[in-house]
């Protein structure tokens, strides 16, 4: 969120922020209570959007990344479709993991 703002000129620090909370049903009921705004995945909220809960608002020239994570059980790398799935992943993005073994 930062670096969006940023990239549009604004700072955090002008911004009146109260709270931050890190769990995503903690921030869904802030905000069902009218306690506040805030950003969530769309999929997180579907069901929320879906009953009229929450409302979204569409901001085009806001582009927020954040990162993901591939993961899978510690042991043997996968392998098969598994593992060529994740080739796929790394082959698209802008950031390059290690390749398995």
């Amino acid at each position: 969120m930062e670096m969006a703002l940023r990239a549009h000129h604004l700072s955090f620090k002008k911004r009146n922020i109260v709270q931050e909370l890190i769990s995503i049903e903690a921030i869904k009921r802030v905000i069902g209570s009218g306690l506040g705004i805030g950003y969530l995945s769309r999929l997180s909220v579907e069901q929320e959007l879906s009953s009229g809960k929450l409302v979204h608002l569409h901001c085009p020239k806001l582009t927020i990344r954040r990162p993901f994570f591939i993961l899978f059980p510690q042991g043997p790398d996968p392998m098969g479709v598994a593992h060529t799935f994740i080739e796929i992943l790394l082959e698209s993005t802008e950031v390059h993991a290690p390749k398995i073994r």
